[in-house]
C-alpha cells in the first residue's frame, strides 16, 4: 500500500507535455527553454533556410545517384567491350587456324 501512495505522489506532481494552451507556461512547467517569439519576418527567413537546406540537400543524393548510375554504366560499358575483345581475339584465331589448314591442303 505504501509503494502505490509513492507512486501516486509521483504522477501528481507531473503535468503531460502540452498541458498549458500556452506555450511559455507550458515550457515553464517541465522546466524548459521558454520557446522564442518570432515574428513573419523570422519565419519566414527560417522556412527558407529549411527549404534551401532541403534542396542542397536533394541535390547532394541525386549528384551521388547519378555518379553511381555513371560508374555501373561504365563498369557494364567495359565489361562489354572487354567481352567483344575477346570474341575478335577468339575469331581472329580461328581465322589463322583456317588458313593454316587450308595451306596445308594446298
Amino acid at each position: 500500500k505504501r509503494e502505490e501512495e509513492d507512486e501516486e505522489k509521483k504522477t501528481v506532481g507531473e503535468l503531460p507535455v502540452g498541458f498549458f494552451d500556452d506555450k511559455n507556461k507550458d515550457a515553464i512547467a517541465h522546466n524548459k527553454e521558454v520557446p522564442k517569439e518570432m515574428d513573419m519576418d523570422e519565419m519566414l527567413a527560417e522556412f527558407e533556410e529549411n527549404i534551401e537546406n532541403d534542396v542542397e540537400a536533394l541535390d547532394k543524393y541525386e549528384d551521388e545517384e547519378v555518379q553511381k548510375r555513371v560508374a555501373q554504366r561504365e563498369k557494364e560499358e567495359k565489361e562489354e567491350a572487354d567481352a567483344m575483345a575477346e570474341r575478335v581475339k577468339e575469331l581472329q584465331d580461328a581465322q589463322k587456324e583456317l588458313i593454316r589448314k587450308r595451306r596445308a591442303e594446298a
